[in-house]
């Protein structure tokens, strides 16, 4: 086993599923590890860059042709995160969750196998929902495309890719109907 990357939509179970092929092939899934290690890094706070990390609003895009200066942070940062991801792939065999890992192993010449996960909007808004502590509707429905929103722009910005285009992923699965335990199982068999 070499590496695997999994990008997902908003609650698509990703970080469960992903944590599942992790433990199978005895390796460590990097999710929150690459915010934690970018904190060292960088010195700025684990709460900022957890918000700040993985996102770039449509805002944003149009913001830095206005103010340059504040996306230039986030420029810093995601090459800050790239490093960190680096780090790790160079520690051995892993899987990864999301920011453009798929992207940056491929930059960089290593092999890696690159799922997508996604589900229907209904299923996702439970889970969403489920997750922030809300009775599935507007609220969740409202959450689950503006963290979307934010990743597919961070994904186009810092990959220069279509966020979930089948071209990019070696693997596209659609969650709806399948447990945690079922998707990791197909990302398994695949692999």
């Amino acid at each position: 086993m070499q590496y695997i990357t999994i990008s997902r939509e908003y609650g698509c179970k990703g970080r469960s599923v992903g944590l599942l092929v992790a433990e199978h092939f005895g390796v460590t899934l990097y999710d929150r590890d690459i915010i934690r290690e970018t904190v060292k890094l960088s010195g700025l706070s684990y709460e900022y860059l957890e918000e700040e990390g993985e996102t770039i609003s449509r805002t944003d895009s149009i913001m830095r042709l206005i103010t340059p200066v504040h996306y230039e942070e986030k420029d810093t940062l995601f090459d800050m995160q790239k490093d960190v991801i680096l780090n790790f792939a160079k520690k051995g065999p892993c899987v990864f969750l999301g920011r453009c890992a798929d992207e940056i192993l491929d930059e960089a010449g290593l092999d890696a196998f690159n799922v997508f996960l996604s589900a229907s909007d209904y299923h996702r808004m439970l889970s969403v929902a489920e997750k922030i502590g809300k009775e599935p509707g507007d609220a969740a429905y409202k959450e689950m495309h503006k963290i979307d929103a934010r990743r597919i722009a961070y994904y186009t910005r810092y990959s220069g890719r279509k966020w979930g285009d089948y071209k990019n992923f070696d693997l596209m699965l659609k969650t709806d109907d399948l447990s945690v335990e079922a998707a990791a199982d197909v990302i398994i068999k695949a692999y």
